[in-house]
This record gives structure tokens, sequence and C-alpha cells, in this order.
């Protein structure tokens, strides 16, 4: 069961890692995102390094601190405005609340792989390291 979260959450930051694609600062979302799905692979094929989960945490962490303002601004002023809708200049706190519930999301995943690390006695895995 454990390889299956870990699957479902690497191909969700994947994906999420493909639609920075079209970002403004496309390098650092791709590969923020794209961190998170290795570390969420190699834990779906059995293997969780412990070090690497725990640094890609607070890499996602730190990207998250910069775009607290912005959530924070639509929740307290905002948050009758759907964050789906298009963005703008006038509206920045539009995209940093996206990037700030992705970055959230993947920091759940990461927390509970800490927490649920692969154990030695599924099938074909290893111990986290």
């Amino acid at each position: 069961m454990r390889r299956v979260v870990y699957a479902v959450f690497a191909a969700l930051m994947g994906v999420s890692a493909l639609v920075q694609l079209n970002d403004p600062d496309p390098m650092l979302w791709v590969a923020a995102y794209g961190a998170a799905a290795l570390v969420f692979a190699a834990a779906a094929l059995g293997t969780a390094h412990r070090w690497l989960t725990i640094s890609t945490f607070v890499i996602l962490a730190l990207l998250a601190a910069r775009s607290a303002p912005g959530f924070v601004e639509w929740l307290t002023q905002h948050r009758s405005e759907s964050i789906v809708g298009e963005m703008s200049v006038a509206r920045p706190y539009i995209e940093e609340t996206r990037e700030f519930l992705g970055l959230a999301l993947a920091m759940l995943g990461l927390l509970g792989l800490l927490a649920w690390p692969p154990s030695a006695d599924e099938e074909g895995s290893s111990a986290t390291r």
C-alpha cells in the first residue's frame, strides 16, 4: 500500500513539475517539484533516503516561506476570490497562493514519508537510510 501512495505522490509531483514549464521562472519550480517527484519515486521503489527527504523538505519550506505573504493576503483580504482564475500583475497573491499550496502539498507528502518510510517487511523494499 505504501508503494502505491508514494507512486501517486511521485506522479503528482512529476505532473506539477511539467505544468511549471510555462511559468516565468520554470527552472526553479521544475527543479523543486522534480526533486520531490524523485524522492517519492525512490520511496515507491522501496528506497527512502532520510537525509534527501529532509533536505528536499527544507528547500520546499524555504520556497513556501517566500510565497507565504501572498497566501496570507489571499486568506485575509481576498478569500472570496477564486485562485483558479486568471492571474494578473495587479493580483500577485493568486500566483503566490498557488505556489504556497502546491509546496504545502509536497511538504505534507514528505512529512508522511518521514513518518511512514518504506519498511524492510514490504516485499522488494529496503529500509530507510
